[in-house]
């Protein structure tokens, strides 16, 4: 008897994948597997391992869903699949030239020092 895998937003298109028994539903970047389908095993280690590695390849995955991660080998980048239908990069760490007054006490609970804030020659980190 086929199964329903449901996506975890119900508004999405599609919103949820038919599996058949015996067979591999392929309509997404992991493979979806049927009850009674021989040699699942492969299949469900080979689906671990590409999300393991966020699909790691200097070509995008060819059937992404939005909240799908991908590891741009050419770019050496994370991104993410939108709702605009494009893979994004994920955002940079966040470095100011000053840390807000009062930030480190905030923070630490103390007088700013350079062993309670990150210094460095160039820019603070926080």
């Amino acid at each position: 008897m086929a199964y329903t895998v449901n996506k975890t937003d119900t508004s999405a298109t599609p919103n949820s994948y038919t599996v058949q028994d015996s067979v591999v539903n392929d309509q997404t970047d992991l493979n979806l597997i049927g009850k009674g389908y021989a040699g699942y095993g492969e299949l469900i280690a080979e689906n671990f391992l590409h999300l393991l590695e966020n699909f790691a390849d200097q070509t995008q995955p060819s059937k992404p869903i939005t909240g799908q991660l991908w590891y741009d080998k050419d770019q050496d980048r994370l991104k993410v699949y939108t709702t605009s239908n494009t893979f994004a990069p994920l955002v940079e760490p966040h470095i100011q030239q000053t840390l807000p007054r009062g930030r480190c006490r905030e923070i630490f609970g103390s007088i700013p020092t350079r062993d309670n804030c990150i210094f460095t020659t160039e820019h603070q980190i926080y």
